[in-house]
């Protein structure tokens, strides 16, 4: 009776491990189709963020965001002018302060007679400060330029679908007979 039992038990459990591969296999080989579809999309974000290190816009381009590398070099190009053009009013306000101050004789004053030592003063600290803001700027938009490369290439595998619907309506909110007036915002799962 217990090899009955023993056979029986083997032959139910054999049926079920063939009909389980039989499964798996047909899912294996849909799901290799799918990961490498996916994989293809799938950027690597060190990569991206490398390569706008080295060049910025690169990290865009690795991503397909081809749209997104005149911004970056609008941004990078317009602060680098302006920085330099300030560095160069900057450079004429300070020769000016020091022929200005200065007790050679043989100095010119490109200023002198047209403007007071006051207002040149003013004018290089204000060209300064310009000159060093703008160079904050420049390297705000480089660390910006890999920060968007790395996040790009996080989300670019990232499934966007009809599947999910925001909404807001105004809405009314009744406490204590009172009326209280907002908007109600809340997700539609198709």
């Amino acid at each position: 009776m217990l090899k009955k039992g023993l056979i029986f038990a083997v032959l139910i459990f054999s049926v079920m491990f063939v009909y389980s591969q039989g499964a798996d296999s047909s899912n294996i080989a849909n799901d290799s189709v799918e990961f490498a579809k996916s994989a293809q999309n799938k950027k690597n974000p060190k990569t991206a963020s490398w390569l706008s290190v080295a060049l910025p816009g690169a990290g865009q381009v690795y991503n397909e965001k081809y749209w997104k590398v005149p911004i970056v070099y609008g941004v990078l190009g317009g602060s680098i002018y302006q920085m330099s053009y300030n560095n160069k009013q900057y450079k004429r306000f300070l020769n000016s302060y020091i022929a200005e101050t200065d007790t050679v004789k043989a100095t010119i004053n490109e200023f002198a007679g047209i403007r007071a030592t006051d207002n040149v003063v003013y004018y290089k600290d204000q060209f300064r400060r310009s000159r060093d803001l703008w160079a904050l700027a420049i390297i705000g938009g480089y660390l910006l330029n890999i920060v968007d490369a790395s996040v790009d290439a996080h989300f670019s595998d990232f499934d966007i679908s009809d599947d999910l619907t925001l909404y807001y309506k105004p809405d009314v909110f009744r406490y204590e007979n009172r009326n209280f007036y907002g908007a109600t915002v809340g997700f539609y799962i198709k």
